[in-house]
């Protein structure tokens, strides 16, 4: 599984002498800090589609996931991809996409994209 955008900040706002304190629960706190702020966006191209979002999930269903890296572009490729794709810059739609989560209910979600694809990259620009 990878995560792209808020995850990766969310753990670069970290402080790890609070995280050697109190574990889980740091991650948690720099998450809530960041509510009221926004959030870069960035584009996913599944299977030839370019999708923006502030936030990708992408985990492999099958085989093994063969990742490139480069200045331009990161590429995963498998099989098959679940992607879920959440959009907006504000991070106060997170609340509701968490809620979502833990309900089990983010298909169909305003805001959200889930979608599966056989390739998958992230262009750092566009």
């Amino acid at each position: 599984m990878a995560g792209i955008g808020l995850d990766a900040q969310i753990v670069y706002q970290v402080s790890a002498p609070l995280k050697a304190r109190i574990g889980k629960l740091a991650y948690w706190l720099a998450g809530w800090s960041m509510l009221g702020r926004r959030l870069p966006e960035f584009s996913i191209e599944a299977d030839g589609v370019t999708h923006r979002c502030s936030f990708a999930l992408i985990s492999k269903s099958a085989t093994t996931a063969a990742i490139s890296r480069s200045p331009a572009t990161s590429a995963c490729s498998t099989t098959i991809s679940r992607l879920v794709l959440f959009q907006g810059r504000s991070t106060l739609r997170y609340v509701r996409y968490f809620a979502g989560l833990v309900a089990n209910r983010v298909e169909g979600m305003r805001g959200i994209v889930v979608l599966r694809a056989r390739r998958v990259s992230r262009r750092s620009r566009g």
